[in-house]
């Protein structure tokens, strides 16, 4: 259990996000630093400094973790969360299947990608940002 990325992309071959005690996402190293879906991976990884970004203010997710005694119903990161619906506020998300052992708790970054892949056909891979 890290916070430090740049040692997960280095020594992990799986990795697990969690938020809030619960598992945002899983997948191969790749899978999470290339195409992550959960909306909280997304904003780990934006925050992270790299070369392009040089001079430039780091991302930072909006809000603050929730206390462990208050917590959110629905997904526990709604209060964050850019992409929060109605639905994200009444029901914790299942993991939803991206194929290759790759899941994550998102039910609107999921039908997103669902219509995205639909459109792209075959050959296309969906952006996953709804």
């Amino acid at each position: 259990i890290t916070h430090d990325l740049g040692v997960v992309a280095n020594i992990a071959d799986h990795i697990y996000v969690m938020y809030a005690g619960t598992i945002a996402e899983q997948g191969t190293r790749s899978h999470i630093f290339q195409t992550p879906r959960h909306p909280y991976t997304q904003g780990l990884l934006a925050s992270l400094p790299n070369r392009a970004r040089r001079g430039k203010q780091l991302y930072s997710i909006p809000g603050n973790v929730p206390d462990p005694a208050y917590r959110p119903t629905g997904c526990p990161f709604h209060p964050r969360c850019e992409y929060r619906t109605d639905e994200c506020l009444a029901e914790f998300p299942h993991l939803y299947d991206y194929g290759e052992g790759h899941l994550a708790r998102c039910p609107v970054v999921y039908r997103s990608w669902e219509r995205r892949k639909s459109d792209a056909g075959p050959q296309g891979l969906p952006n996953d940002k709804p």
